[in-house]
């Protein structure tokens, strides 16, 4: 493969990546030389004379698997094609983002399925109209999953033909590609009612023990942080102002291993109200042994969380308690801005608790502070 090609290269002192350097030029040579004694040996006299004079292709399907990428390399004629770039990307970025990578993985999955395989720059824009149908009509596909598609994909064919020097696909038709009704198809998620609200904590306060998607969203519903947000709790996130300063209980929201901040002003502290409040210190006893708040959640042997298995139990369990269409988990995010709107909560308030604000106050955190987001988000449960 190409990787052990280049490892290959430089054992014999050749950069593969110059851009214009000559410090290689006898290491380079000494190459050329050997392969055309491999011509040499491999071909009859009148065709060998005929390579020398320029009068025939190169033969290089005569050369190893390994030559071949080599000399390819030298003369900037290697072209890998698409399926070969998610290993370069990869290497190159030295990935050990297993969502991240597993994304890139589904995009090039999805053109595939349409298109033959081949390098980036061989494709025409018919091409990429002919997957952009595939992916609507056929697939019946979001317009906005498909733009995140294609932006991963022209992300890794640029980057890599731009690290690899694979200059033949530098240029290629999945850059700014236009989509048709970008964002129409979308389904208008409505928010919660209270009598929504008040059904989903009446159905969490009959049960005698919470299921793993009660708690979590016991958690959303309260404090509006994202799915991944929720998931990826540790026990440790968990914390308490003191008896002098309020005694009140918070989350802290912080990145770590497994689970990633959307932006970096989703670093947060938000007081907990409601039923999040009450079975908040529960379930930190509860998982005092585990290090994370709610493990049901969170893929251990690939270091994530898992968001996308808690959305659809989510779903199903609000739908089926309250018997609603179009109500998904995400919702509770955009009802309690809602709420918190209703009580006269400040915007800059708003934005700091939902992970938006672009700078805070200087109490940023304090327990004055917290203490005020804390009695507009009980203010919000009536």
């Amino acid at each position: 493969d190409f990787e052990s090609a280049v490892r290959a290269m430089q054992a014999r002192g050749i950069n593969p990546f110059r851009r214009g350097e000559n410090d290689d030029e006898l290491e380079r040579e000494a190459f050329y030389e050997e392969i055309d004694g491999q011509f040499q040996q491999a071909l009859p006299k009148s065709q060998y004379q005929a390579l020398q004079e320029g009068q025939m292709a190169v033969p290089i399907q005569l050369l190893s698997p390994q030559d071949r990428i080599i000399y390819e390399t030298l003369k900037n004629d290697f072209r890998p094609n698409a399926s070969d770039y998610l290993s370069h990307y990869i290497a190159l970025k030295k990935s050990t983002n297993k969502k991240r990578n597993n994304a890139f993985a589904l995009s090039l999955k999805m053109l595939l399925e349409c298109l033959p395989d081949r390098p980036p720059g061989s494709y025409a824009r018919s091409d990429v109209n002919a997957f952009i149908n595939d992916y609507l009509v056929k697939k019946k596909g979001k317009t906005t999953t498909l733009k995140r598609h294609l932006n991963n994909l022209g992300a890794m064919f640029s980057f890599v033909a731009l690290e690899r020097d694979f200059v033949n696909d530098l240029h290629h038709p999945f850059k700014s590609v236009k989509i048709p009704q970008l964002g129409n198809d979308s389904e208008d998620r409505r928010e919660f009612t209270q009598a929504h609200l008040v059904a989903l904590r009446a159905s969490v306060e009959a049960s005698e023990v919470l299921k793993p998607v009660q708690q979590l969203m016991v958690f959303l519903m309260e404090t509006g942080l994202r799915v991944a947000e929720g998931c990826g709790l540790k026990v440790s996130d968990i914390r308490q102002v003191s008896e002098e300063e309020g005694g009140l209980t918070y989350l802290s929201v912080e990145k770590n291993a497994f689970r990633r901040l959307k932006t970096k002003n989703s670093k947060r502290l938000i007081p907990l109200v409601g039923l999040a409040e009450k079975h908040a210190l529960n379930l930190r006893n509860q998982h005092a042994d585990n290090e994370w708040l709610f493990p049901d959640f969170v893929n251990l042997e690939r270091e994530s969380v898992r968001n996308d298995a808690a959305s659809k139990r989510l779903v199903t369990y609000i739908r089926k308690t309250l018997n609603e269409e179009k109500l998904s988990a995400h919702s509770f995010r955009h009802t309690l801005r809602t709420r918190l709107k209703r009580v006269g909560c400040p915007d800059s308030l708003i934005d700091e608790l939902q992970g938006w604000a672009s700078s805070t106050s200087d109490r940023y955190g304090s327990p004055g502070d917290l203490t005020i987001k804390r009695d507009y988000l009980q203010a919000s449960l009536k």
